[in-house]
């Protein structure tokens, strides 16, 4: 990977989930958006990359290897490249005290898995009309 940010044609969505087949799924959910969608599998590189990127839309699993989804939420928000991104967390977990806790983190939603793909449809939708980070 370069440092530089590569130029992108449509928005950027980044999803980050350790199943490889639900990170998969999601990216050709969003692509239908518009979205042009990179993946990685862990929170630490979640967070290198969407400051590297600056996405406009970040599906983040709950439960990632390296560092907790929660974490990474924090960590995103209070970054300038990063904190106007809408944050999907998904989750397995339906807790309460977790959804709790990724609201308080900064997330802008909170999906149990299986995702509903209506909803995330609305995230998506409500990202792309944003105003980008750099404009």
């Amino acid at each position: 990977m370069t440092d530089a940010n590569p130029p992108l044609d449509r928005p950027l969505a980044l999803v980050v989930d350790d199943a490889p087949e639900l990170g998969m799924l999601l990216g050709v959910f969003l692509s239908q958006f518009g979205y042009e969608v990179r993946s990685v599998a862990d929170g630490e590189t979640a967070t290198s990359e969407a400051v590297r990127l600056r996405p406009r839309l970040i599906c983040l699993d709950l439960m990632l290897p390296r560092m907790c989804g929660i974490a990474v939420c924090e960590l995103l928000r209070s970054h300038p490249a990063t904190s106007g991104a809408v944050i999907v967390i998904t989750s397995a977990r339906r807790a309460l005290a977790d959804r709790a806790d990724a609201m308080r983190a900064g997330a802008d939603a909170f999906l149990s898995k299986p995702v509903d793909f209506t909803l995330l449809a609305q995230f998506a939708s409500a990202a792309l009309r944003q105003v980008p980070h750099d404009a």
